[in-house]
């Protein structure tokens, strides 16, 4: 065999084979003894047809896989060469035979990345600052009040603050029910302004079972006012009763004995959710930076790997018909993320000599059972008899490398204001 291999790509190649007449007719002369026990011909018992008879009759049927098996094969050597770190068996690209002559054929084949890490250092990232507010303390008070709150029937008509549960019936301008515009067992809260001053103010005073007539205005666009009517049929009113904020409320919390400590937890638990949050964006930031600092390209069919196990995840979970397609065009983008992040890690860990030993394993198995209060022991017979302890390796393992990256990176801090809705649910 006469072969070359030209790029085509940072990471596709083209294999152009000559195979020889000499390896070509003993293949076929195979595959022709090996039809000719098999083949049924009238005048001759089974496997007695004389070979020339064969060889006349079916040496076309048979070229075309003789030619595949001896295209791959070939390739096989070719591949077996270090050089070519190939991901996936060739694609025969073409295959051409003159009348005794060779075999020619081109194969198409992807190969591993070359990763060169060129900047590991001196990534320019931001870290973000957030400090926990008063505000951020009383909107989680708040939520923690509603949570406890006491639900109690009204019985002397609605005011503001109170939650009506009602079903409501759309109405043409005469007052006839309208078909198919019911919508029951709703519930709005007088004074929230979802549905405008003008419809809760006619609800004021209601109590269970009444039934009033009422309009809805709004804007449907600008300068057109829309004028909706319905019938509300009420079935309860209610209040919430938030609890006091005082010592007996932190107690009922949990270990706290009075509300000043429950305040100074809550203080201390946003503090380090905000910690954690911009440490994670930080981190995230440094994965972008060193995805940009070191450009390399990857083979399709490893995205497409890659994509196709993520959706066979996707349609296990999913509970109705997924759009593959667009799935598949909506997260390639986050696919080569994946990847490339996945091979750099790999990289830096050989490079930088980031490897998690047996005695780091073993540390971090006492750390985690004192945090949890278990036994070390328990905690090693868990991580050891299953795939968690591959996962604790791979978490050890990023900890180190993000500290690698972190040594020299450039960290830009900047105070920034974010909702509180962003963390009071965290408590």
């Amino acid at each position: 065999m006469e072969y070359s291999v030209k790029e085509i790509g940072s990471v596709v190649y083209e294999a152009t084979l000559a195979i020889s007449n000499d390896e070509i007719q003993p293949e076929i002369e195979k595959a022709l003894k090996k039809l000719k026990k098999d083949v049924s011909m009238p005048g001759f018992r089974k496997g007695k047809i004389p070979l020339d008879i064969i060889r006349t009759r079916y040496t076309k049927n048979v070229e075309p896989e003789v030619y595949e098996n001896l295209i791959n094969e070939n390739f096989k050597e070719i591949i077996k060469s270090d050089k070519y770190n190939i991901i996936s068996s060739g694609i025969i690209k073409s295959m051409d035979r003159q009348t005794g002559g060779p075999l020619e054929a081109v194969i198409e084949f992807q190969v591993a990345p070359k990763i060169e890490l060129t900047k590991i250092d001196n990534l320019q990232v931001t870290k973000e600052i957030r400090e926990v507010t008063d505000q951020d303390v009383e909107a989680t008070l708040e939520n923690m009040r509603k949570r406890y709150a006491v639900i109690k029937q009204v019985e002397d008509g609605a005011q503001d603050g109170h939650f009506i549960s009602a079903d409501l019936q759309e109405l043409d301008r005469s007052g006839v029910p309208i078909v198919g515009k019911k919508i029951t067992d709703r519930q709005f809260q007088l004074g929230s302004g979802n549905f405008g001053d003008k419809f809760e103010s006619q609800l004021t005073e209601v109590k269970a079972g009444d039934v009033r007539s009422v309009e809805v205005v709004y804007q449907n666009q600008p300068g057109q006012e829309v004028t909706e009517y319905y019938q509300v049929e009420v079935k309860k009113v209610e209040e919430e009763i938030l609890p006091e904020l005082d010592d007996e409320f932190a107690k009922s919390i949990g270990e706290y004995e009075t509300i000043d400590q429950l305040i100074e937890s809550i203080r201390e638990h946003l503090t380090n959710t905000l910690e954690k949050q911009s440490r994670e964006k930080l981190r995230q930031d440094l994965i972008d930076e060193l995805i940009k600092n070191n450009m390399f390209d990857l083979p399709p069919l490893m995205i497409d790997d890659y994509l196709d196990s993520w959706i066979e995840s996707v349609k296990k979970q999913a509970k109705e018909p997924i759009n593959e397609t667009e799935l598949r065009q909506n997260n390639r983008p986050l696919a080569i993320r994946n990847l490339k992040w996945l091979l750099l890690k790999n990289k830096l860990v050989e490079q930088e000599n980031l490897s998690v030993g047996e005695e780091e394993l073993a540390a971090s198995f006492a750390n985690i059972a004192e945090s949890a209060k278990e036994d070390v022991e328990e905690i090693r017979k868990y991580y050891y008899n299953n795939k968690h302890r591959d996962e604790l390796k791979d978490q050890l393992e990023e900890e180190k490398i993000f500290a690698r990256l972190m040594e020299n990176a450039e960290i830009n801090e900047v105070n920034i204001q974010s909702q509180p809705e962003n963390i009071i649910q965290t408590v």
